[in-house]
C-alpha cells in the first residue's frame, strides 16, 4: 500500500486497528496485507483537533501542542495573532505546523451576562 500525505496534512497509520506510526508530509509505502492498513488524516490548517488517545501518543511536540480545558472553563484560541475560536471543556490538540497557535484559558463561571428581564425567568439556574 502506498499513500501521499500532503503538506497541509499529518496522519496516523493504523495496522490491524492499532495506531502504529506518525506520518509527516511525503510519500509512504507499507508492506503487508493492504486490508490491515488504515490511515487517519488530519488537516493541520484547521488549527485544532479533538485529542484522541492515538493523536496524543504519536504526534510529536513540534507538530501539536496539547490543551486541556477543564469543566467550567473556556479556551480562547489565537492563530497567527488573530482570534480563531472558542473551545469548551475537553482535550484538544493545537496544530503548530503551519502557524503559531496559542490558547488562553478563562473561567467561564466568572463571566457575567446581562439578560433582558423577559429572559431571566427562562434562563437555566
Amino acid at each position: 500500500m502506498k499513500t501521499i500525505i500532503e503538506e497541509n496534512e499529518r496522519g496516523i497509520l493504523f495496522k490491524n486497528g492499532v495506531a502504529s506510526r506518525w506520518l509527516k508530509p511525503g510519500k509512504h509505502r507499507f508492506w503487508g496485507l493492504a486490508a490491515g492498513f488504515r490511515i487517519q488524516r488530519y488537516e493541520v490548517e484547521s488549527v485544532t483537533s479533538v485529542l484522541t488517545p492515538e493523536l496524543d501518543r504519536l504526534a510529536p511536540e513540534g507538530d501539536l501542542t496539547r490543551l486541556e480545558v477543564p469543566e467550567g472553563s473556556m479556551a480562547l484560541i489565537m492563530a497567527k495573532g488573530f482570534a480563531h475560536s472558542v473551545l469548551g471543556p475537553g482535550s484538544y490538540g493545537l496544530w503548530q505546523t503551519r502557524q503559531v497557535v496559542s490558547a488562553r484559558l478563562i473561567d467561564a463561571q466568572a463571566l457575567e451576562v446581562e439578560l433582558p428581564d423577559v429572559f431571566v425567568a427562562l434562563a437555566p439556574p
